[in-house]
């Protein structure tokens, strides 16, 4: 008899502990991620409200030499280690992404998808928009 519970209490543990496993290895597999394309609106309120983040301008350094947003760093989308140089980046801290009209920094933020970052807003309409919404 003592066999037998023994016996039942082992497959009891031994289904529980597979059961953790098998759920933390589905947690890490359905990380969640957020990109998403956002109004100028929704840019500057992000910038307002996110404690920590990275904003990043992928125009020309020339573009970015004749106008950028406050605090933005520049890595020119053109440029032959475009990749390599997002790739320096911190993935778990929230990138905001824009360009000159929205075509550049749609590409970057595929890119950046596909090197597993976590947070990635791209300003809709790009650094156009928001001097034609923002500095009215």
């Amino acid at each position: 008899m003592k066999w037998g519970i023994l016996l039942i209490m082992f497959a009891v543990s031994a289904t529980m502990v597979s059961c953790q496993q098998a759920n933390a290895t589905k947690g890490k597999q359905e990380k969640m991620m957020v990109s998403e394309v956002v109004p100028t609106e929704r840019f500057a309120e992000l910038m307002d409200t996110i404690p920590e983040y990275q904003l990043i301008d992928v125009r020309t350094p020339q573009e970015f030499e004749d106008g950028h947003l406050d605090g933005a760093v520049n890595i020119d989308y053109y440029s032959s280690d475009f990749a390599e140089q997002l790739s320096t980046l911190k993935r778990d801290v929230p990138v905001l992404v824009y360009c000159r009209s929205g075509g550049r920094s749609a590409k970057a933020s595929a890119m950046m998808r596909e090197l597993d970052f976590e947070t990635v807003y791209d300003m809709q309409g790009g650094f156009m928009a928001w001097t034609r919404k923002m500095n009215r």
